[in-house]
């Protein structure tokens, strides 16, 4: 006599789930806690830290290992004035004054005239019916 849920797999669905929780201690690795279940897909490696619960006392605490967060360096943006300067002096807008320059760009970079002014003075000059960069003076 067989049970009417057996050819389906019903031993496999009835089945209680059950784990394993070892405890790890690998010379590459370190020590983590690695779970196997009878129903998960892949298992589970915890990176894991394991001390006394007091000096005098011998159960073990374990705590999960925090990695370590890697620093990457990310490219620094450029200054607003950088950027504005350049694209001023790819496009070469007709205004041959620092103000109408400042005017048509302010919208643009979002600041003010006033803070745009002096920092397009600073940067660039018009020289020969083009805008080109300011050559620092010597010290």
């Amino acid at each position: 006599m067989s049970v009417a849920s057996s050819p389906i797999g019903g031993r496999a669905i009835a089945a209680g789930a059950r784990g394993i929780i070892t405890l790890r201690n690998s010379g590459k690795r370190g020590r983590r806690i690695e779970v196997k279940m009878n129903r998960a897909r892949e298992d589970l490696n915890l990176d894991v830290t394991v001390h006394r619960a007091s000096a005098t006392s011998e159960v073990p605490v374990w705590e999960r290992a925090r990695p370590q967060i890697k620093a990457v360096d990310m490219p620094k943006a450029k200054p607003w004035d950088e950027v504005l300067a350049a694209r001023i002096i790819e496009e070469q807008p007709e205004e041959t004054n620092y103000r109408p320059l400042a005017q048509r760009y302010a919208p643009t970079v979002g600041k003010s005239l006033e803070t745009i002014r002096p920092k397009l003075r600073d940067a660039l000059e018009y020289v020969d019916g083009r805008w080109t960069r300011r050559r620092s003076e010597p010290a």
